[in-house]
């Protein structure tokens, strides 16, 4: 999660000293090296819920590993800052006296968990049904592009609870608020509506309902 959401964060440098051809290259590349290298790691909560929603992990286990992805996106952030802080070009130097980051969110909060929902809905859904394709780490890094730079404009497109936590979470025009709603509550639901609408059946569902019968 540290590594992931290190790299992410820098990218905003590429975007406004590239403009967005080069952060749609950039981000591309980085998607297909995370493919390539975590493989079954994951830094995003909404994965830590399908593997508790398909009984690959209990509920206990499962809290931690997305406290561990918080605490993995805080010290990226505070790592960011400190590289902003050597200085290495002009627009590190910039951000780095910047008091306070200014909030993603350009929409009201339903309409911005519609859009981070409906982003991680494409994105999951996409992932479980190329998931045995050779071309999948491609596709699904090609798709997730285009998603961010479609939406981005509208909530940064994060699609990744972690990922917005490092990125936006305490910034300026942000409530604990909006957070939760824009960023966790939409792609969360997303997650399980895409799990279920894909396999048919919630199997964590279906042991709770034996045990009560």
């Amino acid at each position: 999660t540290w590594q992931f959401c290190a790299c992410f964060i820098e990218t905003d440098f590429v975007t406004a000293d590239h403009g967005w051809w080069m952060f749609a290259v950039i981000c591309f590349l980085m998607c297909l090296g995370f493919c390539k290298v975590f493989e079954d790691a994951t830094g995003c909560p909404c994965c830590v819920l399908e593997d508790y929603m398909g009984k690959l992990t209990t509920w206990k286990p499962a809290l931690i590993k997305v406290a561990v992805q918080i605490l993995g996106a805080i010290l990226a952030a505070r790592w960011a800052f400190f590289v902003w802080t050597l200085g290495y070009s002009e627009s590190h130097a910039m951000k780095a006296r910047e008091e306070l980051c200014e909030t993603c969110i350009n929409c009201s909060d339903l309409e911005g968990m519609a859009a981070e929902g409906l982003a991680t809905f494409t994105a999951q859904f996409a992932a479980w049904k190329l998931k045995e394709s050779d071309l999948s780490d491609y596709v699904n890094s090609a798709l997730c592009v285009a998603i961010i730079v479609t939406g981005a404009s509208w909530t940064g497109m994060m699609f990744n609870p972690a990922l917005a936590v490092s990125m936006t979470y305490g910034c300026k025009g942000e409530s604990i608020i909006d957070h939760v709603v824009v960023y966790w509550i939409g792609p969360l639901i997303a997650t399980a509506l895409s799990y279920y609408l894909h396999f048919g059946n919630v199997p964590v569902l279906q042991a709770e309902k034996v045990k009560t019968t």
